[in-house]
Formats: structure tokens, sequence, C-alpha cells
């Protein structure tokens, strides 16, 4: 089952855009809470499908979620397409009378999650195995190099000042064993908002892994409620976490 499949809380899924760039649909919720739901390169949450990274987000049919994708892979960086997500988004938020935001994403989706973290009013911004430049001259990403020809001209050198700017707590969660990842995470910025997690044993496979470890709804829940010691206490508790920020 995907996204597209999800219904059971306030209505069913929706597509309120779609075309060549960016696919945005809409999962309406009862409350006040509008989480964002950044797909990766398949469109999914790594190898586990949206739905079932999303079940916490939907808090058993409460929040609001917008699911987007970026249909052409590329990293959002078409012209204009993070201006067209930010008026969908702040569209969406003034029509259903959103207080709080909050946003998810895997990879690429977990990019895009950080990108936008300084443009929108996000409380939480939780992203797996995120890159965090795909500035060839940053990190030298050999990676989805299919994708690269696509990429637009709003390609920053990293995601680093979003984060450092952004409003909200940012958790990003990184697999130890995947070196290049490693590299990622080394060029977030140090503060007190920004809280950075290793897991050993896993690879760029940070959600599937905690998804076969039975722990990763309680670590979505648990990030999206901001609770920073909740979130290490489910790492360390399981035996999954390095050091908070070991590079």
């Amino acid at each position: 089952m995907d996204a597209m499949a999800m219904s059971g809380q306030a209505g069913e899924v929706r597509t309120l855009v779609a075309d060549a760039d960016l696919m945005v649909r809409a999962l309406p919720g009862t409350n006040a809470r509008l989480v964002l739901s950044f797909t990766g390169v398949q469109h999914g949450m790594g190898q586990i499908p949206a739905d079932e990274f999303i079940g916490s987000a939907a808090g058993a049919g409460r929040n609001h979620v917008l699911f987007v994708s970026d249909l052409a892979r590329t990293w959002f960086t078409r012209a204009g397409l993070q201006e067209r997500i930010v008026d969908i988004v702040t569209h969406y938020a003034a029509e259903h009378g959103i207080a709080d935001m909050a946003a998810i994403g895997n990879s690429m989706g977990g990019y895009g999650a950080l990108l936008l973290s300084d443009r929108l009013p996000l409380s939480v911004v939780a992203a797996f195995a995120p890159q965090v430049s795909m500035d060839a001259t940053v990190v030298a990403e050999p990676r989805w190099p299919e994708f690269r020809a696509g990429f637009g001209p709003d390609l920053p050198a990293s995601v680093a000042g979003p984060v450092a700017a952004a409003r909200g707590t940012v958790f990003v969660t990184m697999g130890a064993q995947d070196a290049l990842d490693r590299r990622h995470m080394a060029l977030l910025p140090e503060a007190a908002h920004v809280h950075r997690f290793l897991l050993r044993g896993c690879g760029h496979n940070t959600a599937s892994f905690l998804k076969e470890r039975g722990v990763i709804r309680e670590v979505v829940a648990a990030m999206l409620a901001g609770e920073v010691d909740r979130v290490r206490a489910l790492y360390a508790g399981v035996g999954l976490a390095e050091p908070e920020g070991a590079a």
C-alpha cells in the first residue's frame, strides 16, 4: 500500500498538484497540526512504504499530512520549485486553520525537509539519511548520477544554512556504516536545536533498519513531539545509537 491508498481519517488522499516536476497530495486531519512528508527518489520513505513511515505522523487520524514529491528527482532544484512548495503549504495551512507544522523525509526527502526548514514555520524537522549537500564541489557524491543532468539553478552549496536558521527542533539520523552519509552529517551546524544520531550496523537504509527493529513508529512519534530525550532513549535503549553527533 502506498500513500495514494491511505484513507480513514478525515477523508481520502486527494491530489492538490500533479505535473512533470511536482506532486502534492493531501490527507486531511481533524486538528490544527500539519505534517509534511517529503518523499525520496522512489517516492516513498526508503525501503518501506510511505504510509508505514508516516503512520505516526498522521496521529491516529488527527494530523493533516501533505505528501510532497519531486517527481523529476532534482533535489528540489528546478527553478521556482521551492517557492511553489512554500506557497502550496502556506495556502493549505491558511485554508485549514493550521497552527503547527512539522516535516519528515528520507534521503532526497530528508534533504527537502532540511532545505525548507527556515522558510516554513516548522516546529520539528525529522530527516533520515538525508544528503546535506548535492554540490559536487562540496561532497563528491557518486550516487544517483542519472538525475544530476536534471538539476536546476536553485542548488545551494548545502542545506547547513537553512538548518542553522531553522526555528524548530531538527533531528538527523544517519547510518554509521555509510561513509558518504557520515560526510554529509559532518556538514551540519553545531547548534542547540540540531540533534544528530548515528546508528550502529546501519547504512543508508535507516528507515527500514529501524522498522526491522520495531521502533520506527515510536521514533517518528517522539521526533514529531519534539521529545529529544525519548528519541535518544529509543536509540540507545535498543543498542542502535553511537553517541549523539559522532562523526
